[in-house]
């Protein structure tokens, strides 16, 4: 009798723990600089890919889009496998990723910028898997998690037009 009480009471503990750990209210300053701490991180991400864009990412480049599906998997999708291979459509779809990571950084929709700059990010990843390593798997995943997280709470364009 006494152990089943002992398991009933870890039960509750444990029922109480995770209630606690996934619906308590959380602080949204903290989930503000985690957004402006991330979409800080992307810019300078796409910094560094900026000069090396043609290169990695057009047909005039080190990998072709055809020979770049032979590296990846044939069932990856990229954004960048829609539009042109040419250098003028990677720059326009650059400089839309940047944009995404400036509205996510200011907080301006920031659920829906975090969504299309994790699109951009696995775009560009997918499209020429050769230069990624383990920054880049980061990037990817911490991009899929900040389209959950509530960052538009607090220091963001968003708290300043509905409050």
């Amino acid at each position: 009798m006494n152990r089943f009480a002992s398991l009933r009471a870890t039960r509750q503990a444990l029922a109480r723990g995770w209630n606690w750990f996934f619906h308590a209210p959380a602080d949204g300053r903290i989930c503000a600089a985690i957004r402006i701490v991330y979409a800080s991180l992307v810019l300078m991400h796409l910094a560094v890919l900026y000069p090396d864009l043609d290169r990695w990412f057009t047909a005039a480049g080190l990998l072709p889009y055809d020979l770049s599906r032979e590296t990846a998997s044939v069932y990856t999708w990229t954004l960048l496998g829609w539009l042109p291979d040419t250098s003028a459509a990677v720059q326009a779809a650059f400089w839309v990723a940047v944009g995404h990571a400036v509205a996510l950084l200011i907080g301006l929709l920031p659920r829906v910028n975090a969504f299309f700059l994790f699109l951009w990010i696995v775009s560009f990843q997918v499209r020429n898997t050769i230069i990624n390593d383990g920054e880049d798997v980061l990037l990817r995943l911490l991009g899929f998690f900040m389209i959950w997280l509530p960052s538009g709470r607090s220091w963001s364009v968003n708290s300043l037009m509905w409050h």
